[in-house]
């Protein structure tokens, strides 16, 4: 599924790796805003924020199966040549707990 990322879907959730979280950011950053420094600080800074909003949901629902497998779609959707967009895998993933929530 992912090679450098302790990512692996399990019945209890996800398995996380900030360092791995980290590492994708700063490349997909560095490739999205080659040598304009200013915004790839920015754009790090937000898919630091974006792994730790993502770690934070799927902790909250690790014990919910179908809300892992909703996460784990986020996280498939939002990953491409081994690294993840985490700002959006976050994005997905609060909009599909603000759903499910909504659903119960």
């Amino acid at each position: 599924m992912h090679g450098r990322i302790a990512a692996a879907i399990i019945a209890s959730g996800l398995i996380f790796s900030s360092a791995g979280a980290a590492g994708d950011t700063e490349q997909l950053c560095a490739k999205e805003w080659d040598g304009n420094f200013r915004m790839q600080e920015y754009c790090i800074k937000k898919g630091q924020e974006g792994a730790a909003d993502y770690r934070a949901i799927a902790r909250t629902y690790q014990a919910n199966s179908a809300m892992s497998r909703a996460l784990s779609k986020c996280f498939q959707d939002w990953t491409e040549g081994g690294l993840t967009n985490w700002r959006m895998a976050a994005y997905c993933g609060r909009k599909q707990a603000e759903s499910y929530e909504r659903l119960r």
